[in-house]
């Protein structure tokens, strides 16, 4: 007596399949999507960083709410893109030194330095759009120093390692305006 086995028909055998198999690949498409990023978004940022150029303009002296005075910079946007102010910091070259320092380590110096909410580039800053040809002007929490003391300012982008020279300061006497 033979007995009749029950089982699927080879159409739906072949659907299953299918269904497995495109199930499969679409998992291993996610996977490997998330695991390379989006490359569009890799080359727009690289080309932002190209097509960004800042212009030092000019350091003077700018007097406070507290009657010190202050060098405040102004730079200029030169480049094909908008720029934020809060994706660059600024560094500063003791005289002497000939390194780049932040502004907590400037106060190890002869330079007297404080830091307020409106310091140049600062993360308590609120942040500023600047566009092509557009200038911006800040303080840099650097107090104007004396006469022949030299000070000089850096900016880097915080995104890339891209940075643009050392503008330096030098007053010419005590009750010189600008550098």
């Amino acid at each position: 007596m033979l007995t009749k086995r029950k089982g699927i028909t080879p159409v739906i055998a072949i659907v299953l399949l299918l269904l497995i198999t495109v199930g499969a690949v679409g998992v291993v498409y996610t996977q490997f999507q998330s695991l390379l990023g989006n490359p569009g978004e890799q080359v727009d940022q690289q080309q932002q960083v190209r097509q960004t150029e800042i212009r030092f303009d000019s350091a003077y002296k700018a007097q406070d709410a507290s009657g010190e005075y202050y060098v405040n910079l102004t730079v200029t946007n030169v480049g094909a893109v908008a720029w934020n102010t809060s994706d660059f910091t600024l560094s500063y070259v003791p005289e002497g030194t000939g390194s780049a320092v932040s502004g907590q380590a400037l106060q190890a110096t002869k330079f007297s330095y404080n830091e307020t909410s409106d310091n140049c580039f600062s993360e308590d800053n609120s942040s500023q759009l600047v566009d092509p040809e557009n200038g911006y002007t800040c303080n840099t929490g650097v107090k104007w120093p004396s006469a022949t003391t030299t000070i000089g300012f850096s900016i880097s982008m915080n995104s890339a390692s891209k940075s643009w020279g050392v503008y330096t300061c030098t007053p010419s006497t005590t009750s010189s305006v600008g550098c």
